[in-house]
């Protein structure tokens, strides 16, 4: 099968790296064939954008017509929306995947959202909450949540430091009101304990940074300042002894995915997250990890860890079972795989009765 990957981000955008690029290697190494057209960094006035330039979609269209299918990533312009109809009109049958709640966000490069929901043959949503906005569009929606390389990802990598350490993974200055909610708890578990908090990365956001270099008795690490590939990351949270996932309630942290958790957990890191969104369905509460509400929620999940190593063995155990058994790049392959057999097959089966009538 040849397959074509139409994405909004490049290289240096996780999304893309974990939704676009992995899926194709591991759909490649089940013998397909795939092609995969990134986006790029331009700038709107004073803004850096990234997104799809003129160059992607020319290139995007002069190879459609050799594919069997085409995969929509984020994208979602009128530009898409005209590119699925011309795929669609060459017989190419159209996916669209989708990973954050973009119909929140009103610029030109979302507007048609929901055209390109709807004229697609299927749609992949990556959290519960996407899944509900879609399935109210379309019918021909499925949940295909947040995969992790479990090979890349593995507990076997694990390092100790001398303190316990607290860490998050992820892109500091995007998350920044979020992270600011780790302050206070932090602040008081230094009071009874000494921990370590590992922040990878805040990018250079000196800010950030500042923040959390306040909390007296907290020693901080910060990473790099600058985005490293994915197969460097296993090694930044190694010495992760809890990993942590906190959110600011809105509708758009209801829409995210849970990337970090299954990353956490396939590294048999065991997790504290918001209880929000998709870390409800991800996190199995006092079992693989802790689902906390309130500041108070956050100092006691955070105690129990740091001062229970069994216990963080356990959770992280059974986290790793999980990464594998829900949440494995394999699986999602595998997956992806079944959907795309399935629109092709219903294709055929469409076009003999055609034929026959």
């Amino acid at each position: 099968m040849r397959i074509g990957f139409f994405a909004e981000g490049d290289l240096t955008e996780q999304s893309a790296v974990h939704r676009v690029i992995t899926l194709a290697k591991g759909l490649g190494r089940r013998g397909h064939e795939t092609v995969v057209v990134l986006g790029s960094h331009f700038l709107l006035g004073d803004r850096n954008i990234m997104g799809p330039s003129p160059k992607s979609y020319l290139q995007a269209i002069s190879s459609v017509r050799e594919l069997d299918a085409l995969v929509i990533h984020r994208t979602a312009s009128y530009p898409t929306a005209a590119l699925i109809g011309f795929a669609n009109r060459s017989g190419v049958r159209t996916i669209y995947d989708f990973d954050d709640a973009l119909y929140l966000v009103h610029n030109p490069f979302y507007a048609a959202i929901r055209t390109c929901i709807n004229s697609v043959n299927q749609v992949a949503a990556g959290s519960h909450e996407l899944l509900a906005y879609a399935s109210a569009i379309s019918e021909q929606v499925i949940l295909l949540p947040a995969s992790v390389d479990t090979d890349l990802f593995n507990p076997r990598l694990r390092t100790n430091s001398k303190r316990v350490t607290i860490g998050w993974i992820g892109h500091g200055p995007v998350n920044r009101r979020s992270l600011t909610t780790l302050l206070q708890p932090l602040e008081r578990l230094s009071r009874e304990t000494q921990v370590r908090f590992k922040l990878v990365s805040p990018l250079g956001d000196m800010a950030l940074k500042n923040a959390f270099r306040t909390i007296p008795g907290v020693e901080c690490d910060f990473g790099p300042d600058d985005w490293r590939p994915l197969a460097e990351m296993p090694a930044m949270i190694a010495d992760f002894d809890v990993g942590v996932m906190p959110l600011v309630d809105s509708p758009w942290s209801r829409g995210k995915c849970g990337q970090k958790l299954v990353e956490y957990m396939a590294m048999g890191i065991p997790v504290v997250a918001s209880a929000i969104g998709e870390n409800n369905f991800i996190v199995d509460n006092n079992r693989d990890g802790f689902l906390v509400r309130t500041t108070e929620d956050w100092v006691t999940a955070l105690r129990h860890l740091v001062e229970d190593e069994t216990l963080r063995l356990a959770f992280g155990k059974r986290g790793r079972t999980k990464a594998e058994r829900k949440y494995s790049l394999d699986r999602n392959v595998r997956s992806f795989e079944e959907i795309l057999h399935r629109i092709l097959d219903a294709t055929e089966r469409k076009t003999a009765a055609t034929v026959k009538a």
